[in-house]
């Protein structure tokens, strides 16, 4: 589970023909704070941004505009974009823009 403090959300329905309650996409703005826990390893994940796209029927959540997440497990993570796949635990550091490079400092 993920705990999303946000100023603003939106929420849209996957389409005109999904029964009510299918939700597509949410998308949390401004100061977003992330936290999840792996009940099985004990990895605590924290992430700020300013951008979060959730997409919940497909288990990823991409973070954009100054991305920062922090692992007990995996270190730390900087990059333009971050994608986590909650289905395979992966996570993908990006930098669209190409104008920084992604950062991961990486836990002892």
């Amino acid at each position: 589970s993920y705990l999303v403090p946000f100023k603003q959300i939106q929420a849209k329905q996957a389409s005109s023909h999904e029964p009510i309650g299918q939700i597509k996409k949410i998308i949390a703005t401004q100061n977003v704070f992330l936290e999840a826990q792996d009940p099985e390893t004990g990895e605590l994940k924290r992430a700020n941004s300013e951008k979060a796209d959730i997409f919940p029927g497909e288990g990823k959540m991409v973070l954009t505009e100054n991305p920062v997440v922090h692992s007990s497990t995996q270190g730390t993570f900087r990059g333009g974009k971050i994608t986590f796949y909650k289905h395979s635990g992966r996570i993908i550091v990006e930098n669209p823009d190409n104008k920084q490079r992604s950062q991961v400092l990486l836990s002892e």
